[in-house]
């Protein structure tokens, strides 16, 4: 992997990280077919009830807020993208 693959998994793995800590007290609120995950690299939500993806929710953070929310919902659109679930 060359370094700035490493260095771009690092961010994203703490960018995750700080969307947990940012959810962690809604939790019980977010629906069960939303999940944690990393969409084209950014942080965001899947939510696929009934295991078929529905939207994508990608979030743009700065300074441990999120300050920009893409929903993307077109069936062209979610299925271009990249998609991992970072289940705990």
């Amino acid at each position: 992997m060359l370094a700035s693959a490493k260095s771009t998994a690092r961010a994203s793995t703490q960018r995750c990280k700080e969307l947990q800590a940012i959810t962690a007290g809604t939790a019980t609120s977010r629906p069960k077919a939303a999940r944690v995950a990393l969409a084209a690299g950014a942080v965001g939500l899947v939510v696929a009830p009934r295991g078929r993806l529905y939207r994508i929710l990608r979030f743009t953070l700065a300074a441990g807020r999120i300050t920009r929310i893409d929903v993307i919902g077109e069936t062209a659109d979610l299925h271009a993208l990249t998609v991992s679930t970072l289940d705990a």
